[in-house]
């Protein structure tokens, strides 16, 4: 049985895995910003974001990826156990 090259396994560097982290976090902001924005309706993470862009005055796909960002690392810490 062929291995999948792109799993995540120990053999990726931190690079790659902060590379994928990152492209994740892109791709699910962008997903959440277009429900958002087509009023197809949100889940209670996504409705929690576009609240607090509103009163950040900040972008809510930004928002988004700095909300997802800040839940990673808590994930990290709350485990205590840092991937890498």
């Amino acid at each position: 049985m062929e291995k999948n090259k792109l799993s995540m396994n120990a053999n990726n560097s931190m690079g790659t895995r902060i590379v994928a982290l990152l492209l994740g976090l892109v791709i699910n902001a962008l997903g959440n910003g277009l429900t958002v924005a087509t009023n197809m309706g949100a889940a209670p993470w996504t409705a929690a974001e576009v609240n607090l862009a509103t009163l950040v005055h900040m972008s809510v796909g930004l928002t988004m990826f700095i909300v997802g960002a800040l839940v990673a690392v808590a994930n990290q810490l709350l485990i205590r156990r840092w991937d890498g």
